[in-house]
């Protein structure tokens, strides 16, 4: 089964939001902004999540959906430069690269190559993928770094304007960067496999595009979870604070709106604390306890007052004045019919009350002193002090068995009955209940006191009423029951407060009021933020299911298949082709092994020297050793890859010897035959190893020079170096420069005229150094290079007039080059003489070419 079928497989086993997921990463590697939130639709869909949006159902990936291995297209680099804020690299200037082949870039140290290759790094692949790009860290001026780039993909090719840092920068796919910064990571530390198959790298993207679903799914949470509301007014000590602190959006959440109920008696209680817990904190407890004692002394006197003014407004009491009118009218009625029997006495009003009172009166006396009364038959009269004659006595007698008989005692009494009941109708009877207190209780709690006051009100008018129509009294309408029951609640209620205050004289029981009070306060402040904790609670159900998303979005899973498939599929196919590279650099005897593991989808890779104690590599192997190693592991990436992807080198064989030079030089001549190959370098010999292998397999060759003038660095020719070339090219250059020589400005005198043809010459006579290494000796011996060619001796034809013809071309160029001219501003060589001494070398070139 290959790899695109296992893959294909074990993503099958997955939940069908997963297939989705892993189908949209098959098909596109980055998700733009809307096709993620419409994943995570279709993920919060599948796990039960509310959405406001309608969630798609998954399409799961099918196998035709899955990438297959195959080469793709890399990117091949045309030119770049027209570099700003690029360290001290001139802005007018830039490369041209060979796609298809091999570019060199030779230039002195300090040219600008260094900074070229940093710029490149930004766009390319490099392990060193944090590689700054400085500007001229001189100057205050900071420029952000940018370069033109123009590349092939494909059939397609671009031009465009990058930035080099931050956001925006243009990656350029298949094209890898390697140099000493490079060569030291990969010895020191773990790089990340760039070279993943493309089956096995839809897990990679699965992972990636979870991981950003996931931090979609942590910052909604955090969003959420920044609703939560304060605590203010709740105390976290209380049953409310701590179930509200405690709310987890489920179930086992508390009724919140029970939490906030506050019924009467506790509202009342609530006050009452408040109070106790004030004064308590004022220190003035007990004077408090004192007045809210009398307070409820003086509410339940008043309350009996009121008790019994009730009484004498009521019925019964109307109901016994009316009987104590009747009874007395009657009683008077019986006094006036006996009373008519005196009507023919001496005197008239004999027995009536005032006669009556006088009658008692003179009882009275004769009974004080000790005297018969009523008198005897000639016993002295009490009233009139004479002696009382018969008939006197008999009249006497007769009054007092009046006076003493029932009808007489009935109407004393119905008559003292209806003036007790008329007093007990005396409105004056009301300022009894309006004491001092009621003007307090006005002062503190106003509606009990006003419907006291109207009560009394009605009772004095309805004691009036009674008192001047007795015979008419009813009983009082208005009734003082609910003043009296809201006055005996108020009272309890100072008499609670009072009985609160005297505790709180006790830490103890104050510290019980305290947590009561707070409790309540709780309570209170619950009911005014109900909806606040509610819509609260809402968000930590939806907080606690998108928890459910983010764990279900985790990747492990995915690095484990992922390791299991890359163990299987990588370790031995790296392994090996560093073996093989480390044998073509002559690093074969450094025992060193890869130890790969693969974390968050991604596959790190480890240089590890196999030693009997625990090294590192880079401390033990020499610096050429680390460059080689570096290099070798960086064209083993290079050699597992499926697309030939271009590389560039910046001073590969940089602190290497001879041999390793001349290897390396091999094997990038062996990869330019099927990728883009740029190498930078300061190297000449190095540079002539790559010519002439490069003319030896019929690579195609750029050669490029850069330099330097002044503080301006990065200048760029088009033309090759006059070092590299050859004799072929050395003569057209030469021409060219020969037939422009009117073309130059004016030299300002003799000196910059002579120090022009010396130059020419100079160049002249190094190329005739050239035609007798590759024309006479055919490249058996040649400077810079490493090997003597002893298979093109048989190519050698050295004849006298050939060496006549150097020696003759040696000698011209060495007059200007060598010898003094023979007197003072002697004439010097014009356009004519320069193209005749060109010409003379071009006709031996031409004469002396191969077949």
């Amino acid at each position: 089964m290959g790899v695109g079928d296992t893959v294909a497989g074990w993503i099958g086993t997955l939940p069908k939001w997963q297939q989705d997921l892993a189908r949209r990463v098959a098909g596109s590697p980055e998700a733009s902004t809307d096709e993620l939130d419409e994943a995570l639709l279709v993920v919060k869909g599948a796990l039960g999540v509310p959405t406001e949006a309608a969630a798609r159902e998954p399409v799961p990936l099918s196998p035709g959906d899955l990438p297959r291995m195959h080469a793709g297209p890399v990117a091949k680099l045309k030119k770049f430069g027209l570099l700003r804020g690029v360290g001290l690299v001139v802005d007018d200037a830039q490369i041209d690269f060979c796609p298809d082949g091999l570019t060199i870039v030779f230039g002195a140290n300090a040219s600008g190559k260094s900074s070229y290759v940093r710029g490149l790094k930004s766009v390319c692949y490099s392990v060193d993928r944090d590689c700054p790009v400085y500007g001229n860290v001189y100057s205050p001026s900071a420029e952000k770094p940018s370069a033109d780039v123009e590349y092939v993909l494909g059939s397609d090719r671009y031009q465009q304007r990058t930035p080099l840092r931050g956001d925006g920068v243009l990656r350029l796919p298949g094209l890898a960067v390697f140099d000493s910064a490079c060569a030291e990571l990969y010895v020191n530390r773990e790089n990340v496999i760039q070279y993943i198959p493309v089956e096995l790298l839809v897990l990679t993207r699965l992972a990636a595009l979870q991981d950003r679903l996931r931090a979609s799914v942590a910052s909604e949470r955090v969003h959420l979870m920044g609703y939560r509301p304060a605590l203010d007014g709740i105390g976290e000590d209380t049953a409310v604070g701590s179930a509200l602190r405690e709310l987890r959006g489920d179930a086992s959440d508390p009724n919140l709106a029970e939490l906030a109920i506050l019924d009467e008696e506790s509202r009342a209680r609530l006050g009452i604390l408040r109070a106790a817990v004030a004064a308590a904190d004022a220190a003035t407890a007990n004077a408090d306890a004192v007045a809210a004692q009398a307070d409820a002394r003086a509410a339940e006197e008043l309350c009996q007052a009121l008790e019994t003014l009730a009484l004498r407004t009521g019925a019964e009491a109307a109901g016994r004045l009316r009987q104590a009118v009747a009874d007395d009218r009657t009683a008077r009625d019986a006094m006036a019919l006996a009373n008519e029997q005196f009507a023919a006495g001496p005197l008239p009003g004999v027995g009536s009350e005032p006669w009556t009172i006088l009658w008692s009166a003179a009882r009275s006396f004769a009974e004080g002193a000790g005297a018969q009364f009523p008198p005897g038959e000639g016993d002295p009269c009490p009233l009139c002090l004479q002696e009382v004659g018969r008939g006197a006595a008999e009249r006497m007698s007769h009054f007092e068995q009046h006076v003493k008989s029932e009808v007489h005692a009935t109407a004393t009494r119905t008559a003292g009955a209806l003036e007790a009941a008329l007093r007990d109708c005396e409105p004056d009877q009301v300022e009894t209940s309006r004491a001092v207190f009621l003007e307090r209780l006005r002062a503190v709690s106003v509606e009990v006191a006003a419907n006291i006051d109207g009560y009394l009100e009605r009772a004095v008018a309805h004691l009036t009423a009674m008192r001047t129509r007795p015979a008419e009294a009813v009983a009082m309408v208005y009734e003082p029951h609910a003043a009296i029951e809201e006055l005996r609640a108020w009272a309890a209620g100072r008499a609670a407060h009072a009985a609160q205050l005297l505790s709180t004289t006790d830490e103890d029981e104050l510290k019980t009021l305290r947590k009561e009070l707070r409790e309540l306060e709780a309570r209170e402040a619950l009911a005014t933020r109900l909806d606040e904790f509610i819509a609260w609670r809402g968000h930590l159900s939806q907080a606690a299911r998108l928890d459910s998303v983010h764990s279900a979005l985790a990747t492990n899973k995915i690095t484990i298949k992922q390791r299991e498939l890359t163990d299987v599929m990588l370790s031995g196919a790296l392994m090996a082709a560093l073996e093989e590279e480390l044998k073509r650099l002559h690093c074969d005897h450094l025992p060193i092994s890869l130890d790969m593991h693969t974390a968050l989808a991604e596959t790190t890779v480890e240089l590890r020297l196999v030693t009997s104690q625990a090294v590192e590599l880079a401390h033990i192997v020499s610096e050429g050793e680390r460059r080689a190693v570096g290099l070798a592991f960086f064209l083993a990436e290079l050699s597992t890859m499926a697309a030939d992807s271009g590389i560039i080198l910046d001073d590969p064989v940089s602190s290497l010897d001879d041999d390793r030079r001349q290897s390396i030089a091999e094997r990038l001549i062996a990869e330019a035959r099927r990728r883009q190959v740029i190498v930078f370098t300061h190297d000449l010999p190095f540079v002539a190893d790559l010519q002439s292998q490069a003319e030896s397999d019929g690579i195609e060759l750029t050669v490029r020079g850069m330099w330097r003038l002044g503080n301006d660095v990065g200048r760029v020719d088009e033309d090759p170096p006059f070092k590299t070339m050859n004799l072929r090219q050395r003569v057209g250059l030469l021409k060219k420069r020969a037939q422009e020589w009117d073309a130059q400005p004016p030299p300002t005198g003799y000196d910059e005229a002579w120090h022009r043809v010396t130059q020419f010459y100079s160049d002249l006579r190094t190329s005739w150094e050239r035609a007798v290494e590759e024309r006479l000796f055919r490249g058996v011996v040649q400077r810079f290079q490493r090997a003597v060619k002893t298979q093109s001796l048989k190519e050698v034809v050295i004849t006298g007039d050939l060496v006549d013809r150097v020696e003759r071309g040696m000698t011209r160029s060495s007059m200007f080059v060598h010898d003094e001219p023979p007197s003072s501003l002697a004439p010097l060589p014009g356009r004519t003489e320069l193209e005749a001494d060109v010409a003379y070398l071009a006709d031996f070139e031409k004469e002396t070419r191969r077949g």
